[in-house]
């Protein structure tokens, strides 16, 4: 008996030092640490007064384009997206600008289809920009308990066994065959039938099967993002980002085309920034629903245009 004990401990001891050696060197920065704003970060956040609020599909607009990220900025417009942002993860963050007494005045709040069905959130990140009240009326509190938990054991979660994978190939300089993402050019060169089975093998991140229903808990916080805009006084500007035909021909199949302009109508939003279409060429995109530096150029672009003139009405 003893000496199981001790082969247990000695198994459990293990175990604590992976998972303390891979939140220090793989999931911390690359997890956390990126979501969270530094103090110089949050000065440039005071001084910009619009804001981007999506998930990855407004991320890349500048996530690795430093050039963009200024542009914007320059211009009073911050990007405060993340990849896998969800509505409640944006209404965290809306409640953060509150309490740091930044100044809003207008907000381009995504309404992509896919943002009433995925699974994904940034649930365990956004703690870094919430007090308990906020986290537990948005996530509650049994999420609250085990997202202060779940960082610090990275090795449990699968969602993060692909990210340690990507870090332990890319330390030894290995090619992860496994990879499917492309470049800013490499889409625009695939076939047709290889984009198309790249976009199916996508649509699970969206939905679980046909005819979905829409989640009431993302309806209820997009009803809560609306409620706080109304009553902080900031303008809710539409934005819509670019995704390939193939994608939105899934959509419509899995039947979750155009929910987004259903709840535009219904909160009577008629400001839109709509790239669907207007940038869903292959020379615009990376892969199937995000652009690349030419597809964000053009759409920095606009808003920068669509930006100022709304600054020079004030």
């Amino acid at each position: 008996m003893r000496n199981f004990l001790f082969l247990l401990l000695k198994i459990l001891g293990a175990f604590v030092v992976l998972n303390v050696l891979t939140y220090f060197l793989v999931t911390k920065d690359l997890l956390f640490t990126k979501y969270e704003e530094s103090k110089d970060e949050i000065e440039i956040i005071k001084s910009c007064h619009s804001f981007i609020l999506s998930d990855s599909h407004g991320w890349r607009l500048t996530e690795g384009k430093s050039d963009l990220k200024k542009k914007l900025e320059d211009n009073g417009i911050y990007n405060f997206s993340y990849g896998s942002d969800a509505l409640e993860d944006i209404l965290i963050k809306l409640e953060w600008l509150k309490k740091k007494n930044i100044q809003v005045d207008h907000i381009y709040l995504t309404f992509d289809d896919h943002m009433y069905t995925k699974q994904s959130n940034n649930a365990e990140k956004v703690l870094s920009y919430s007090s308990y009240d906020d986290y537990k009326n948005t996530y509650g509190l049994k999420e609250f308990i085990k997202n202060n938990v779940v960082k610090y054991i990275p090795l449990l979660y699968p969602s993060n066994q692909q990210l340690i994978k990507h870090s332990f190939f890319s330390l030894f300089n290995f090619s992860d065959e496994t990879d499917q993402t492309t470049g800013d050019h490499q889409w625009a060169m695939l076939d047709d039938s290889i984009r198309y089975f790249r976009t199916k093998d996508r649509i699970s991140s969206f939905v679980k099967g046909k005819n979905q229903e829409v989640s009431s808990q993302k309806l209820k916080t997009l009803k809560r993002i609306v409620g706080h805009c109304n009553k902080e006084n900031i303008e809710i500007l539409a934005i819509r980002f670019p995704v390939s035909p193939f994608l939105n021909d899934l959509f419509a199949e899995y039947g979750i085309y155009d929910r987004g302009y259903d709840y535009i109508k219904k909160y009577s939003i008629n400001k839109v920034l709509d790239y669907e279409k207007s940038y869903s060429q292959p020379k615009f995109l990376s892969n199937q629903d995000h652009v690349n530096r030419l597809g964000a150029q053009k759409i920095v672009s606009d808003l920068i245009e669509f930006n100022s003139k709304l600054e020079k009405k004030k």
